[in-house]
């Protein structure tokens, strides 16, 4: 998952921006959440691989 809006409290792999660990505190959960929640259709049900798909490559 690429973002570049995180702060860098964020655990991000520093080559690809890519998310590495979820944080362990709520509010940068919600962040997260709310940003891959962003990605996705709206209404649409999703399986495991295809939100992992989405929220890996957006």
């Amino acid at each position: 998952m690429a973002f570049s809006v995180f702060p860098r409290s964020f655990s991000l792999d520093g080559t690809n921006g890519l998310l590495v660990k979820f944080p362990l505190k709520e509010k940068q959960r919600l962040i997260i959440l709310f940003e891959v929640a962003k990605r996705l259709e709206s209404g649409r049900i999703y399986n495991g691989k295809e939100l992992n798909h989405e929220a890996n490559n957006g």
